[in-house]
């Protein structure tokens, strides 16, 4: 694992990112079967009918509806694109359409001892290694790729960490490989002048408009 001060850049990006690290995101676990808590705004007292999604009436389906989760609030990282990020935002959309997928940041020592090593020299796809970083991250931990989901961007104001370029190419790579189930040989070769070739130099940057 590089160290931390190659990881993070030395103050926040300008602009929520790819790779930021926020605080005080729920993250979380839609569970099986489905429950549904159907809010009555007749009530002053905020009080709301509770359901199995299998047991809605065709009267109720038109109603304002929320699903109930299994979810903590902790750190957690933006692994969406950037152009993803501002995409509704720079269509003009309203704010309550800005989203981003949030995937939680969990301490290293949640991972089975004997995979902790394997974690920070980014040999297991899918959790990728974040060292600690002063009072922000206070241990050595990891984002777990299989647990994200989108929440409104405007639930994301409390960022603490940006990744360095560095850390951001890492991480790209990684994500490749988890989502793939492939990886780049090592070393890169040329199939006809049998040159060396660097991984950077095999993708090019696409962007939405």
């Amino acid at each position: 694992m590089s160290d931390s001060d190659d990881w993070y850049t030395t103050s926040l990006r300008s602009e929520l990112s790819q790779g930021d690290i926020v605080r005080a995101v729920p993250t979380g676990l839609i569970d099986d079967p489905i429950t549904i808590c159907v809010p009555d705004n007749a009530e002053p007292s905020g009080r709301a009918r509770y359901a199995l999604a299998s047991q809605l009436t065709e009267r109720s389906a038109n109603k304002p509806k929320f699903v109930h989760a299994r979810f903590g609030l902790g750190l957690g990282m933006v692994l969406w694109p950037d152009c993803q990020i501002d995409k509704q935002k720079n269509r003009e959309r309203p704010e309550r359409e800005w989203i981003a997928a949030v995937y939680p940041v969990r301490p290293l020592s949640d991972v089975p001892e004997e995979h902790r090593a394997e974690v920070a020299t980014l040999e297991r796809a899918q959790w990728f290694p974040l060292p600690p970083h002063g009072a922000e991250l206070t241990e050595h931990s990891f984002v777990d790729f299989r647990r994200g989901w989108p929440i409104r961007q405007t639930l994301l104001s409390g960022r603490v960490l940006s990744l360095s370029d560095e850390a951001l190419a890492a991480l790209r790579l990684h994500l490749f490989w988890f989502i793939t189930e492939l990886s780049f040989r090592e070393p890169l070769v040329c199939p006809h002048c049998r040159s060396g070739l660097a991984v950077a130099d095999i993708f090019q940057r696409n962007t939405e408009e």
